[in-house]
């Protein structure tokens, strides 16, 4: 068995076992997936996370082998709104520890990088909690929000480590940390600053190459599950071309 196929093998095993609970994963526990449909449970999880950026239509009938039998959209929305808010999160984490992580740097610090994106979706223009709409207000850019304790929240001291160095001519970059200089110096410092520079063909990668900004829902938690899908198929092309 090939690497790719081992890795795919680990995918739709974790699949498989949420299956065999599948009742932890719905709404309705003892309701929901209880009956033969055209999109099981373990179907309905695998279609959404390989799911490219065509209509949800068209991604069906080529999911199904553009058969007579392919699902319409009604059955399709129908599960999807099954599945719990957080069933594809729980999925990412038990798929990715299924595989052994990294050592720690120095043997005690893990590396974590954040850096911002944004996705664009049709917003749904009705209010999170309509229940509650007599409570809204719009607030003018121009007004002043002063909303805050006169006496502020106190201060505290922090210390912190401001690096400086050169990326280009006449360009520099300023690092400002609160790791321990005893053991992190400035060239390490910089090392470590260069490693977060991934991210951006990370964000490239999952938003463009594997379909992050075609979603196929306006509802958040749909949205949500999408996310979390398309994190998932990233992690899995990593393993394998990694």
């Amino acid at each position: 068995m090939t690497n790719p196929e081992k890795i795919k093998q680990i995918l739709l095993s974790e699949i498989g076992k949420m299956n065999l609970h599948r009742e932890d994963f719905c709404k309705r526990s003892g309701i929901d997936f209880t009956r033969d449909r055209k999109i099981p449970f373990d179907t309905l999880l695998h279609f959404q996370i390989s799911i490219e950026s065509g209509s949800v239509n068209h991604e069906l009938l080529k999911y199904f082998d553009f058969g007579a039998g392919t699902p319409s959209l009604s059955a399709f929305y129908q599960q999807r709104v099954k599945l719990s808010d957080d069933i594809f999160q729980k999925l990412f984490y038990n798929f990715n520890n299924c595989f052994n992580p990294k050592a720690l740097l120095k043997g005690k610090y893990q590396f974590l990088a954040c850096d911002g994106s944004g996705f664009i979706f049709t917003r749904n223009k009705k209010y999170l909690h309509p229940e509650s709409a007599g409570q809204y207000r719009h607030i003018c850019q121009k007004a002043a929000f002063d909303y805050f304790p006169a006496e502020g929240y106190g201060e505290y001291e922090i210390s912190l480590c401001v690096l400086r160095f050169p990326i280009g001519k006449g360009t520099y970059e300023n690092i400002i940390t609160n790791l321990p200089e005893s053991e992190f110096p400035a060239e390490e410092i910089k090392e470590i600053y260069h490693l977060r520079w991934g991210i951006e063909t990370s964000f490239c990668t999952l938003k463009h190459t594997i379909a992050a900004v075609n979603f196929h829902s306006k509802s958040r938690q749909m949205i949500t599950h999408e996310i979390w899908a398309r994190l998932i198929l990233f992690n899995f092309c990593s393993y394998i071309t990694g």
